[in-house]
């Protein structure tokens, strides 16, 4: 197990320092985050007067915004990142049964660094844009912006997800391609046995 110092937390929390004591240009751990095995960011300080709350908000800020930066850019050099966005948009594009338009957008359920290379599509069908992209474990499919006008429970009565006014949480591919079907061509979900 490693052991972290005591400023951090194992979770690898932001601490604020205290009354911390200068090093020889003058400067003072103002704060510090690291994870266990990963990233640490350290924010030395040197001012005349102690640190407030406004002080030390300032400072988790820039910590967290310089964390997320660094986050980013790791996943962004990292060789699958591509690839693996390029198949997901393959994927989630194969369960339209038909298409002439694809938008894509910044992913609508989660907008830190881990999700940056997850976009979202607003796809124009024969029947408006539909919004999909994943959200947690499920793809989010939205018909907000189309002409379809019935209701979710009306298309998917039997259906045991997510099931809003306009937008329906499919558990995979499959099931998006048959809600997807549903939606555009108005054909029948296949039945379970």
């Amino acid at each position: 197990m490693q052991v972290l110092p005591e400023n951090v937390s194992q979770k690898g929390e932001v601490k604020m320092m205290h009354n911390q004591r200068p090093d020889a240009d003058g400067y003072c751990l103002a704060s510090s985050y690291e994870e266990s095995g990963g990233l640490a960011v350290k924010i030395l300080i040197r001012i005349d007067r102690e640190l407030n709350e406004n002080d030390q908000r300032t400072l988790r800020e820039a910590q967290d915004m310089i964390w997320a930066g660094v986050q980013k850019e790791t996943l962004r050099l990292n060789p699958e990142t591509a690839p693996k966005a390029a198949e997901e948009r393959a994927l989630l594009l194969a369960c339209f049964p038909a298409y002439c338009y694809v938008e894509e957008i910044p992913n609508g359920y989660c907008n830190q660094f881990c999700c940056a290379f997850k976009p979202w599509y607003i796809v124009t069908t024969p029947k408006g844009r539909i919004k999909i992209g994943w959200r947690k474990r499920v793809i989010n499919i939205d018909w907000s912006d189309s002409a379809i006008t019935e209701k979710g429970k009306d298309l998917f009565p039997t259906e045991d997800v997510t099931v809003g006014d306009t937008y329906i949480h499919a558990y995979g591919y499959s099931k998006a391609t048959a809600y997807l079907r549903r939606l555009i061509l108005g054909k029948e979900l296949p039945k379970t046995a």
